[in-house]
């Protein structure tokens, strides 16, 4: 749900300026005080360094001290960076706290079963789009009479091992899926192996399984259905995510992993 997703992503944010506040903070210390003059002329920058014991046009910096410069300037940048953190942190403060304990969309979700019956909410809460998504019906892709069988923990049969545990790996993060779902790109009919839908943004994404990247038959039959994806809007990285395999470079299911964790939520 995009609600619930910005109060994680809030305070993931908040973290994450926490941990480099604390970083910044420590690296000022070990820098010098001072600030920069900067005299440009024809032929190259001139460097000052103007601290409490020089006046204000400070004293010049040989090529021998430039080192000196770049930690002086390197502390001023980071000054800025330790305030910007400052700012934001205390923006996200007043958000998080400000931020409603129950947001439009999750009003629905919280009412009792009994009431939840006789309401038709303007926005469904997730399980409720899970399960209208789902029943949408459609017509998977035919089997070969003698392709080989392959069955996930859900009972769907797939066309390889690397989809059962894609698949299976999908079920376990409660990713809802649908297998060889039919999609128009372009003027074709694709079907790809898995339809995700990312319940972060509600949008329909897709993921192709290329397995057997060393048969120079397939692996150009791919490429050109990849390239379909791309010339009618499905482009890699936004809306269409790949993984690829030989017969000697296996899935990598740990990139399974970093997609559901990553992208696919």
């Amino acid at each position: 749900m995009v609600s619930g997703n910005l109060r994680k992503t809030m305070r993931e944010r908040y973290d994450l300026m926490t941990k480099l506040r604390t970083e910044v903070n420590r690296k000022i210390k070990a820098l010098p005080e001072g600030r920069i003059r900067i005299s440009r002329r024809e032929n190259g920058s001139c460097y000052y360094i103007i601290d409490s014991s020089t006046d204000q046009r400070g004293r010049y910096l040989k090529n021998s001290e430039k080192e000196t410069a770049e930690k002086v300037m390197q502390r001023s940048y980071l000054e800025k960076v330790s305030r910007a953190c400052d700012q934001e942190l205390k923006s996200l403060i007043h958000a998080l706290e400000s931020y409603p304990d129950t947001t439009a969309e999750e009003v629905y979700g919280i009412l009792p079963e009994d009431r939840q019956q006789l309401i038709k909410p303007i926005v469904l809460p997730d399980e409720k789009f899970i399960e209208k998504w789902l029943a949408v019906p459609f017509t998977p892709k035919e089997f070969d009479r003698n392709a080989p069988y392959f069955e996930t923990s859900r009972g769907e049969r797939v066309r390889s091992k690397s989809e059962v545990i894609i698949a299976d790996r999908l079920a376990a993060n409660n990713i809802p899926y649908k297998y060889e779902c039919p999609l128009k790109v372009g003027k074709e009919i694709l079907h790809p192996d898995f339809t995700i839908l990312r319940l972060s943004d509600r949008q329909e994404i897709y993921y192709e399984h290329l397995g057997m990247m060393d048969d120079e038959v397939y692996a150009n039959r791919n490429i050109g259905k990849l390239n379909k994806y791309s010339n009618n809007g499905f482009l890699p990285g936004k809306r269409l995510f790949t993984t690829f395999e030989t017969s000697k470079v296996p899935l990598d299911v740990r990139i399974v992993d970093k997609l559901i964790n990553e992208v696919f939520r």
